[in-house]
C-alpha cells in the first residue's frame, strides 16, 4: 500500500475502489468497512480492531483520528416508515436511507461507541466508550453516555502543537 498504509488481516474492505487513504494509516484486524458512497481517510489515522462501518453512505475521517476497538459507524439505515426492513427482503420493497458520518481532525471515537447516520464529530472532540451519538458533537468537547451528552471541554493547543511536530517528522 502506498503512503505507509497498513491493513492487518483478517479485515474486510468492501468496494475497495471507493476508498481514499492519506499517509500513515493503520487499520487493525477484524475490521469490516463498507465503501458505500465513499470512504476518505486522512493522515495519521488508526482504526482499531473489530470496528464496523456499514450502511452504504459516506465516511470522512480527518487527520490524527482514532476509532477505537469495537466501535460501529452507521452511515445509513433501513427506512422504518414505508418499506420492509432487512437485507433479505426483496429489493423493490426496501428503502435504505443513505447518509454520512464526518470525523473531523483530532477526534477520537472510544471503545465500543456507536455513531449514527448524519453525524459530524467536531474537531478535537472525544466520544466516550460505549456512547451512542445521534447528533453532531461540537469541536473540542467530550461527550459520554446513551444518548451521548456533554461532559467537558478538551484543550486544543497542545494537541495541535503535537500534530505539527508529527508532520515535521515525515
Amino acid at each position: 500500500m502506498p503512503n505507509n498504509v497498513t491493513i492487518f488481516e483478517p479485515t474486510t474492505l468492501i468496494d475497495k475502489d471507493k476508498f481514499k487513504f492519506g499517509k500513515n494509516v493503520i487499520i487493525s484486524e477484524y475490521c469490516h468497512i463498507y465503501g458505500g458512497t465513499g470512504v476518505t481517510i486522512g493522515d495519521f489515522v488508526h482504526i482499531s480492531a473489530n470496528v464496523c462501518v456499514g450502511g452504504g453512505g459516506s465516511l470522512t475521517v480527518g487527520n490524527f483520528v482514532n476509532i477505537s476497538a469495537g466501535s460501529h459507524l452507521i452511515t445509513g439505515t433501513d427506512s422504518i416508515n414505508d418499506a420492509l426492513i432487512g437485507a433479505a427482503s426483496p429489493l423493490d420493497l426496501r428503502k435504505v436511507d443513505r447518509s454520512f458520518i464526518i470525523l473531523k481532525d483530532y477526534s477520537w471515537i472510544a471503545t465500543g461507541a456507536i455513531v449514527m447516520p448524519g453525524v459530524t464529530i467536531g474537531e478535537g472532540a472525544i466520544v466516550g466508550a460505549g456512547s451512542v451519538v445521534t447528533k453532531d458533537v461540537p469541536p473540542w468537547t467530550i461527550v459520554i453516555g446513551n444518548p451521548a451528552r456533554y461532559m467537558k471541554d478538551r484543550p486544543k493547543d497542545k494537541i495541535i502543537e503535537l500534530a505539527r511536530e508529527a508532520y515535521r517528522r515525515i
